[in-house]
């Protein structure tokens, strides 16, 4: 694998990491300040779903790249 593809993996990695365990400071980081008011809790519950199905499929698939992963 090319070494440019995994410094993207691995930062993918740490950004999906860092929306699954605290959307709210991704959200107050990256969208929070054009806001208005403050996003619902369900907001929140979409994006760490989002967060972790991210992480986790991409995690699958990189490992699946260096034959961690038999299938």
């Amino acid at each position: 694998m090319e070494i440019v593809a995994v410094i993207f993996y691995v930062i993918w990695l740490a950004l999906t990491a860092f929306i699954a365990l605290k959307p709210r400071a991704f959200w107050k980081t990256f969208a929070g300040w054009k806001a208005t008011r403050n996003p619902s809790p369900v907001y929140f519950l979409f994006i760490r779903v989002f967060g972790i199905l991210a992480f986790s499929s991409t995690l699958w698939y990189f490992l699946a790249q260096i034959n961690c992963i038999v299938a």
